[in-house]
């Protein structure tokens, strides 16, 4: 039980850490920002995710226990962060679990769902410093144009595109977007071969405008 415990300290400490982390880099206001569609804000989620470890206390001192609003971000931290000291204190002093709690079910419950919120806080900081226009959309690769207008294709690319020497790359616009595609592979020779047993046997100019007139001629004859 005493491992069980240790472990479950060492589980609140990468907790307490991997929340710090995901709001590496917030803006002054992150604490209010919410992208909509009933999703909550930061501090709402850190108030959520200090009632659900304080629900995992409820089976070490009793009682219940329903965060109110706090004024700012910052004080939601300091109590989340309080909260997880408080629990890591009844751990390590061995405190015992009542109503039918044990460990297995403390670290499948309440302290995973805190921690599944903790991965959400970190999305929410990224979505922030997008609407911040603080970072883009993350390029794949880079490449440096020549003085001669040339640049070379970065190796993922050709990869992925499955171009190499004698290659053709076609360059089209999208709005302000230029997109590069790897040109046809096949001619219509090749797709007539695929298509065919029999290559298509080759026609003079003369042959051609013959066939060309008969056609036309059948076509106006059935009507």
């Amino acid at each position: 039980m005493e491992m069980k415990r240790g472990l479950l300290r060492h589980f609140l400490a990468a907790l307490a850490y991997r929340t710090q982390k995901a709001r590496r880099g917030a803006p002054s206001d992150f604490g209010s920002f919410s992208p909509g569609h009933g999703v909550r804000s930061p501090m709402e989620l850190l108030r959520h995710m200090t009632s659900v470890l304080g629900y995992a206390r409820t089976f070490l001192v009793g009682g219940r226990y329903r965060p109110e609003p706090l004024p700012s971000l910052q004080a939601e931290v300091s109590r989340f962060h309080g909260m997880i000291d408080d629990l890591a204190r009844h751990l390590k002093v061995g405190t015992p679990l009542q109503q039918g709690m044990t460990p297995e079910r403390a670290l499948q419950g309440p302290f995973a769902d805190a921690k599944t919120h903790a991965g959400q806080l970190a999305v929410l900081t990224l979505t922030d410093l997008h609407y911040h226009g603080t970072i883009g959309y993350m390029a794949m690769a880079h490449s440096r144009v020549t003085a001669q207008g040339q640049i070379s294709i970065p190796a993922e690319v050709r990869r992925k595109l499955g171009v190499g020497p004698g290659s053709v790359l076609e360059w089209d616009q999208d709005g302000s977007t230029i997109v590069v595609r790897r040109a046809g592979r096949y001619s219509s020779l090749d797709v007539h071969r695929a298509l065919f047993k029999r290559a298509p046997e080759p026609s003079t100019l003369a042959e051609l405008e013959d066939g060309i007139r008969s056609y036309v001629k059948r076509r106006h004859a059935r009507r």
